[in-house]
């Protein structure tokens, strides 16, 4: 029997608790948002902007070409026609074809058209001086009857091409940025990963 006073051995006084595993320290890593940015404003230039783009260019051009067709003279062949602009004219002849059709100006000179891909009936120029020219075609029908207008076709190929090339810039662009900003999310995951492990190691030891 213990003697009173005396402490037990094994008793709370040579209690000594245990305090668990250390805390993990809270570690910060590179931020997501710069990547995560990029990568917003990539998947927003390739598939919303780009197509808004294209279509709205195209239909910019389509218009410009409707007004210019609104604003063509009808004649017949011989007749003179007003060339302004650009210096483009576009000879379009219904009911007939024609084997040569040539431009003439105020002082007698002579400029040939060019059919459009091979198409007799449709005839245009470019690089012309404003001003009054006679339209003169031969191997047509006298009772035929032409449109004339101050644009080229090449305006309209153009026109497609024109949005198309811009809606590629700002799409391909926009798959840089989305690339980039992936490359950056996935580095900065990575960096604060390891991290996370050197944190653990050094809270181990």
């Amino acid at each position: 029997m213990p003697m009173q006073g005396m402490p037990m051995q094994g008793g709370p006084q040579n209690f000594q608790g245990y305090g668990g595993p250390a805390p993990m320290p809270i570690v910060k890593g590179p931020s997501k948002a710069p990547g995560t940015i990029l990568i917003v404003l990539g998947v927003l230039a390739s598939f919303v902007a780009a197509p808004i783009l294209f279509f709205v260019l195209w239909f910019q051009g389509v218009v410009d070409m409707t007004d210019a067709l609104a604003k063509g003279a009808n004649f017949s062949n011989g007749g003179t026609v007003e060339v302004t602009g650009a210096g483009s004219y576009m000879l379009q002849i219904s009911g007939g074809e024609a084997t040569t059709c040539k431009m003439i100006d105020s002082g007698n000179n002579v400029y040939d058209m060019s059919p459009f891909q091979s198409d007799k009936s449709l005839y245009y120029i470019d690089g012309l001086n404003n001003g009054t020219y006679t339209v003169r075609c031969e191997g047509v029908d006298q009772k035929a009857s032409m449109t004339g207008m101050s644009v080229s076709p090449n305006d309209f190929t153009n026109t497609i091409g024109f949005a198309f090339l811009w809606s590629t810039v700002v799409g391909v662009t926009g798959v840089v940025l989305l690339i980039v900003g992936i490359v950056l999310v996935v580095r900065a995951g990575s960096k604060t990963k390891e991290l996370q492990q050197q944190a653990m190691m050094q809270a181990m030891y």
